[in-house]
């Protein structure tokens, strides 16, 4: 029986002023027990569409006829709850719809909230809550009445808005399909051009995409536009045309703009990985440490506890600190320089290296570790690690040296050389003249290159000479005696 009169109340709908008012008290009746609530709400509504041409009221959705006389419902809770939720960039939700979702503003790569076309206004309002039961406003852009009415707590009748007309927050009123899209009424699909599905609105606007692999495109009145990938991940298109891209599994962020590229990516373990528009990848370590590498140059950087390394092409090295830059060359020679620039350190391809010195010395150390330090005036100091000596150099070209057991070398300027051992002997050699010459327990010999030898003490001096002769100086040096090759002496007296 019910059921017949549904049937009857639906026809009803559409017989205008002839619906019997009684009836309408007898479905209102039957919505006071919450019996079939909805069905009576709807021929109540039709009833003050035929009576009063506005809203009515009710405790469940109901429709109305727009001027050119098509009716616009709205969808039953029961379908609204079963659509599946939209998938938006910031993911709230709109609490006024009966499944929760809502339609909110995205904010696209340039900063603007835009809404797609047609739905210039924003959200639908919320529905009303009352004790008798809830309902949504919506309608589309052709100027038709499309609502629900509910009534509050203190019993008044909601007004429902006319298509287009603006809510109180200043909202254009949207009609909602089954799908869970706010939609303009008059609004048509198409096929895509990658055989996808094109939404548009009723000025032939394209609004979204739905493509083959299920990601759905939205469009902007200002020409961007934003994806949502399935997986989550999201593709934004601006008014100029650069792409912003990211991947929630990967958390990676590009940014693509007049034709170049950059992307972020963040690893669980703290890296992060920077690809620059000019081809740079950087690498962001946990601890300060970052790494690049330009794939068109070839040069590469490291930077840790205050040093940057750099690698050029050719494969020099390069570090650089507060206290300066080190130059590696890839025949393994170095160069290094202070903060301001001065070349204070340099590397040969053997291992020798020269250092400079603010008092202006240089240092020069082999790689055995001989080392010689060279003075500003001519003088140096060399430092023997074969032999352990130390000499000392003067300006004038006489050198002393000091070796580890205590002997002393002095090198003249006419090249002699005297060794002056600790045992109190020594010993000399001129090699210009040729002359040597040794001395042990206070006697001085000396050997002549035309072979004769002179012996000298405290009480004079005797030269043997070559043809086997002999002659004798008293300790001032006057000859005093000759003894010839057969022998023979001769005394020579004052």
């Amino acid at each position: 029986m019910l059921f017949a009169l549904a049937d009857t109340c639906a026809s009803c709908a559409h017989s205008g002023p002839s619906f019997d008012p009684v009836l309408g008290l007898l479905l209102a009746l039957f919505s006071a027990f919450g019996v079939f609530g909805a069905l009576a709400g709807s021929a109540a509504a039709a009833a003050g569409a035929a009576g009063a041409g506005g809203a009515a009221a009710g405790g469940a959705a109901g429709g109305g006829s727009g001027p050119g006389g098509s009716v616009s419902n709205s969808i039953s809770p029961v379908l609204e709850a079963s659509a599946p939720p939209i998938a938006q960039p910031d993911g709230s939700v709109d609490a006024g719809q009966p499944d929760g979702r809502t339609q909110p503003d995205t904010t696209i790569g340039d900063g603007d909230a835009q809404r797609p076309h047609g739905l210039e206004g924003g959200d639908a309002d919320a529905p009303g809550t009352g004790e008798s039961g809830s309902g949504e406003v919506s309608a589309g852009r052709d100027g038709g009445v499309a609502g629900e009415a509910s009534g509050d707590e203190g019993g008044d009748t909601q007004r429902t808005r006319e298509v287009g007309e603006q809510n109180d927050d200043g909202n254009t009123q949207r009609q909602r399909t089954p799908g869970g899209e706010q939609r303009v009424p008059g609004s048509f699909d198409g096929p895509s051009a990658d055989g996808g599905v094109d939404h548009y609105d009723p000025d032939g606007r394209l609004e979204t995409t739905s493509h083959p692999d299920g990601s759905r495109t939205e469009y902007y009145d200002n020409g961007s536009s934003y994806t949502v990938h399935p997986g989550g991940s999201t593709t934004t298109v601006n008014s100029a045309g650069a792409v912003d891209t990211y991947d929630p599994q990967t958390n990676t962020y590009t940014h693509t703009a007049d034709g170049t590229t950059t992307s972020v990516t963040t690893y669980p373990d703290g890296l992060t990985r920077t690809t620059g528009a000019d081809g740079t990848v950087t690498l962001d370590r946990p601890g300060g440490i970052r790494e690049t590498y330009n794939t068109e140059t070839g040069v590469s950087t490291r930077y840790q506890d205050g040093v940057l390394a750099t690698r050029s092409a050719d494969g020099t090295l390069t570090y650089t600190s507060n206290d300066g830059t080190t130059v590696v060359h890839t025949d393994n020679t170095q160069d290094v320089y202070d903060a301001q620039g001065n070349q204070i350190r340099s590397v040969a391809a053997d291992g020798t290296t020269t250092e400079r010195f603010d008092d202006g010395s240089v240092v020069v150390k082999a790689p055995d570790g001989s080392t010689t330090r060279t003075f500003v005036g001519g003088g140096r100091n060399t430092y023997d690690a074969k032999t352990g000596a130390v000499t000392y150099t003067g300006p004038d070209g006489r050198a002393d040296t000091l070796f580890p057991d205590g002997t002393h070398r002095t090198t003249t300027t006419d090249g002699t050389t005297t060794y002056d051992r600790p045992n109190r002997t020594s010993d000399s050699y001129n090699p210009n003249t040729g002359v040597a010459t040794h001395s042990e327990n206070g006697v001085t010999t000396t050997r002549y290159p035309d072979g004769s030898v002179s012996y000298s003490d405290s009480t004079g001096t005797t030269v043997e000479h070559r043809d086997g002769s002999i002659d004798a100086y008293d300790k001032s040096g006057r000859h005093t005696a000759h003894v010839d090759s057969k022998g023979n002496t001769t005394d020579i007296y004052p």
